[in-house]
C-alpha cells in the first residue's frame, strides 16, 4: 500500500511539472510587447515617484489587495 502512494505522488508531481512547463512556454510566447520591459527595468518604478502614466504601476485596488493579503496571511498562520 505504501509503494502505491509513493508512486502516485511521484506520478502526480511529474504531471504537475510537465503541465507548468507547458503553460509557462505559452505565456512567454504570448507576451509580445517585451520592448517596454527592455527599455525600463523594475528600478524605473522606484526611481521616478511622479510618473503617473506608467502602465506597470499597480492600481489602488491591487495595492489594497496586497495589504489585505498580509492580514489574511497573519490570521492563517496564527489560527491554522
Amino acid at each position: 500500500m505504501e509503494k502505491r502512494r509513493i508512486l502516485a505522488a511521484v506520478v502526480l508531481t511529474v504531471l504537475l511539472c510537465v503541465m507548468l512547463g507547458t503553460f509557462a512556454e505559452q505565456v512567454s510566447a504570448a507576451g509580445g510587447g517585451t520592448d517596454m520591459m527592455e527599455q525600463k527595468g523594475i528600478e524605473g518604478l522606484f526611481s521616478r515617484k511622479g510618473d503617473k502614466d506608467d502602465p506597470r504601476k499597480p492600481t489602488k485596488a491591487q495595492m489594497w489587495m496586497g495589504f489585505g493579503s498580509i492580514f489574511v496571511m497573519i490570521v492563517v498562520v496564527k489560527y491554522l
